[in-house]
Parts: structure tokens; sequence; C-alpha cells
């Protein structure tokens, strides 16, 4: 049911950033100065998940409610926003 996305990639990596079909994009950047966690979703996992959201509104409180392994800045784009 999730709105179809074109993802960029590398091989052996299922997310870069993309954008789907609501209008949704997410890049990210590493921040490798803050400590990873122990637990808690990669990065790829969290861009893959945030791409199924059916707003930018639902896709920030993603970001803020996944737990996530390492840092990074999520920056998440919308129509106008």
């Amino acid at each position: 049911d999730a709105p179809a996305a074109l993802v960029f990639s590398v091989a052996g990596v299922v997310a870069l950033m993309g954008v789907n079909a609501a209008a949704v994009g997410v890049c990210v950047n590493a921040v490798p100065q803050l400590p990873a966690a122990r637990d808690g979703l990669p990065v790829a996992f969290v861009i893959r998940r945030l791409l199924q959201a059916r707003s930018l509104d639902e896709a920030v409180r993603l970001v803020h409610d996944l737990p996530h392994a390492t840092s990074q800045h999520y920056l998440l784009a919308g129509p106008g926003e």
C-alpha cells in the first residue's frame, strides 16, 4: 500500500536517498562525530521506511520515532517545504 518510490542506491546498499509518489523526498548525511547505538535500524532501512510515508508530516514523525543505529542528518522534503 506504500507509494511507489524512486530509490537511489549502489551495489549492496538498499537505499542512499529517494523520492516517492506522495512527493516525500529523503536525503541523508552521516554525522560520524556522534556515537552509534547498539540497537536501532541501519540508515538504509530508515530511508526505505521514510519513503513509505504518505506525507511529509508522516515522514517527520517517523524520523523522530524510529530507533536509529547510526547518527545521520535526515533532510526531508515535500511540496513547497
